[in-house]
């Protein structure tokens, strides 16, 4: 908030009033969090004697172009407003409506004073709205990308291209100015009731003919928003717009929950989330298996005894191969026992046995024995051996 709508009706009043007149002097307030980019005097020495020539729009950005040099930029935050003097200024929810015959008004951060008499002023209260001098201000409005939702229109196919992918809540994708620039909180609420689509409905889930419905919605609510002048009490009686702001007194048939972190009214009895679909479960994957070689038979001699293979062309059966077996001892080398390993080879290499096992069948013990806990038991082994 201040959202597309509320952008649209600021931009029309400078439209009206302002167009063709040029500044005769400026007064900027020295608020460095709001004016950004140029000092307070070097902006009113700027924007002297520069005619204003339109009042442009993108999403929820709009900009004052003038006959030369860069445009002012004004970014309306959460309770920025413009006032024109003598004339009625928009009321929304988060910022009061500027009196006509109070000049200038409380909290102004720009103030234009132009050639026919005119005065504009841009205020903020809680200085959460952006001023800035570009040169190329219609490329900064549009860097986030996506399409204005008053004026550009995707069509079905651009949509389903943009959004049908995306594995987050529709209500979410709604919010990103990458996608739909100028959609904000109430009007994404809106924007869902009127096309019958749960907000926590993943985007990826919706059909063709729910997408379709959301395309059309998205124009009709801000179209609707933009001519009734962005003025709330002017808006159908039956949008959700009415009860965001006070739950408490919302009817029973709308209920609200948190969607990114964002506060989100719905109907329930017509926003329905979708139905899973019935589609067979994934089958569980494959698993390799290892083929067995295949022994071939040994050849008739001729006499019907086989012909007898060689030695070294003989298949060894699995179990004919030895397998060392594993001792406690080698799960755990400690320096005494690496010593006492060490001291066997050097005294009798020739007579070392070939593995654990073979060492605990020449002492005839079992091979917990092995297990050396210093250097003395080498002697002991010598001795044995």
């Amino acid at each position: 908030m201040p959202e597309l709508p509320e952008v649209e009706a600021a931009r029309l009043l400078v439209q009206e009033w302002c167009i063709g007149q040029t500044v005769k002097s400026a007064t900027i307030a020295d608020d460095d969090k709001v004016i950004e980019g140029i000092g307070p005097k070097e902006l009113e020495q700027a924007l002297v004697g520069r005619k204003i020539q339109e009042s442009c729009r993108k999403g929820k950005q709009m900009w004052i172009q003038f006959d030369q040099g860069p445009s002012l930029m004004l970014h309306l935050g959460m309770t920025g407003h413009v006032a024109v003097e003598g004339k009625e200024s928009l009321k929304y929810m988060l910022a009061k409506a500027v009196d006509p015959s109070e000049w200038p008004p409380k909290y102004v951060k720009v103030q234009l004073n132009l050639s026919e008499g005119a005065r504009m002023a841009f205020c903020d209260s809680r200085r959460f709205a952006k001023v800035k001098f570009l040169d190329d201000a219609a490329r900064e409005a549009a860097l986030p990308g996506g399409w204005d939702a008053l004026n550009d229109s995707p069509t079905l196919e651009q949509l389903m291209a943009r959004v049908g992918r995306k594995r987050v809540a529709i209500k979410s994708v709604l919010l990103d100015q990458a996608i739909y620039a100028g959609i904000g909180n109430w009007c994404a609420d809106d924007i869902l009731f009127e096309a019958r689509i749960h907000p926590e409905e993943q985007a990826c889930n919706l059909s063709s003919e729910q997408l379709e419905a959301l395309r059309v919605s998205a124009q009709s609510v801000m179209r609707t928003a933009v001519d009734c002048g962005a003025e709330s009490d002017k808006y159908p009686s039956d949008w959700l717009f009415h009860s965001r702001w006070a739950p408490k007194k919302a009817p029973p048939r709308i209920s609200f929950l948190t969607i990114g972190g964002r506060t989100t009214a719905l109907d329930a009895a017509v926003q329905k989330l979708n139905a899973p679909s019935d589609s067979e479960p994934p089958s569980p994957p494959k698993q390799k298996t290892k083929r067995a070689k295949e022994v071939k038979p040994a050849a008739d001699s001729g006499d019907g005894t086989p012909e007898a293979v060689p030695p070294s062309k003989a298949v060894r059966s699995p179990a004919a191969k030895p397998k060392a077996a594993k001792s406690q001892a080698a799960k755990a080398d400690t320096p005494h026992k690496a010593a006492s390993r060490s001291a066997v080879g050097r005294a009798a290499p020739a007579a070392k046995p070939a593995t654990k096992a073979q060492a605990a069948a020449q002492v005839g013990r079992p091979m917990g024995v092995l297990q050396l806990r210093h250097v003395r038991s080498a002697a002991r082994i010598l001795r044995w051996l």
